[in-house]
């Protein structure tokens, strides 16, 4: 009975080896040493609706789920997909906002679809249902604080005039924390120059669109300098930029202008008058907190803060212990 039951073991045992054989190759001497990131957090999203790459991308995004599967166990993996209606940038950044991580886990962003490059916003992923700039994917990935973080794009990166807006999820704090609380002197800049007119259209002015779009920006695409700090030289070249794409546009629009600009200016360019407010030299600190609330249940809806920590986002807004938050960036509050 006994060697009867030793046969059956053995038996089921390779059973199971050739089973995960024909799913996970891995090497017989290889075995964990602690080093490794204890689970992958794998995002894999693919623009499977577009009416011209939807199905080769369908073919790539099954590819790029077979390896993944067939070469990580699943007790160390969680693979989430989004395509078809699923996928679209707010979708993307509320998985990244809302998923638990811990400071020993991975997490791998896979893109297929188009993409381009405009001078706004840097790399775009461009999917049917908007646009998600490359620096706010790196950045709302990197506030997990993962001990390692992949992005793999399979598209485009042409430069692009983008028709449609990109991720409208409202302007980069840090950038407006660096240009309105971070400087020191005066900033005065006015929409053209001494002799020229400013134009406007139906959208409003050029200049003021111009700014408004300039604060949407990542802060990583603001700091051309690379030092970690946004400051009024780096906003102001950006506004001229987008003012004078703004311009060209407008003109071809409106006939009204074209006779005008024909005769006495080519573009619009704004007046800085004296010289630009000077940024304190100190990047905002980075919190390893994330938002920096410790929140509880309040029996109905919403989370009720308990502890803001210092030195954190949450800090630096102004919120208090005993509020309730109730959304984030239009999403429902739910407790841990």
């Amino acid at each position: 009975m006994n060697d009867l039951l030793h046969v059956k073991c053995a038996l089921l045992l390779l059973g199971l080896i050739a089973g995960l054989d024909s799913m996970t190759s891995f090497s017989p001497v290889l075995a964990a040493d602690g080093n490794d990131a204890t689970h992958i957090h794998i995002l894999l999203a693919a623009d499977t609706k577009n009416a011209s790459i939807g199905k080769h991308v369908a073919v790539d995004l099954k590819n790029m789920a077979d390896t993944l599967i067939k070469g990580i166990p699943e007790v160390r993996r969680t693979i989430t997909v989004l395509d078809g209606d699923k996928l679209s940038p707010d979708m993307i950044l509320t998985y990244y906002r809302g998923l638990k991580t811990a400071s020993n886990d991975c997490l791998l962003f896979y893109y297929a679809g188009h993409g381009a490059t405009d001078n706004r916003y840097g790399q775009v992923l461009t999917m049917d249902a908007g646009g998600l700039s490359r620096a706010t994917l790196v950045k709302t990935m990197q506030a997990k604080h993962a001990q390692l973080t992949i992005i793999l794009t399979d598209c485009c990166s042409a430069y692009s005039k983008l028709g449609f807006g990109v991720e409208a999820i409202g302007p980069d704090q840090d950038v407006l924390r660096y240009l309105f609380f971070r400087h020191r002197g005066v900033v005065d800049i006015n929409a053209s120059k001494t002799g020229t007119l400013a134009f406007g259209d139906e959208s409003g002015g050029i200049f003021s669109n111009a700014i408004k779009d300039t604060l949407y920006l990542p802060a990583e695409i603001l700091d051309q300098n690379h030092d970690g700090i946004v400051d009024w030289q780096e906003c102001y070249g950006m506004i001229e930029k987008m003012m004078q794409t703004r311009f060209r546009a407008t003109v071809a629009r409106d006939r009204q202008i074209r006779p005008v600009t024909a005769s006495r200016q080519e573009g619009q360019i704004p007046q800085v008058y004296g010289a630009l407010a000077r940024p304190i030299q100190v990047q905002i600190p980075k919190s390893k907190y994330g938002f920096g609330v410790q929140v509880t249940n309040t029996g109905a809806n919403g989370v009720r803060i308990v502890e803001v920590l210092a030195d954190t986002p949450a800090e630096w807004a102004g919120f208090h212990s005993g509020e309730t938050i109730l959304q984030i960036a239009g999403t429902p509050t739910r407790t841990p």
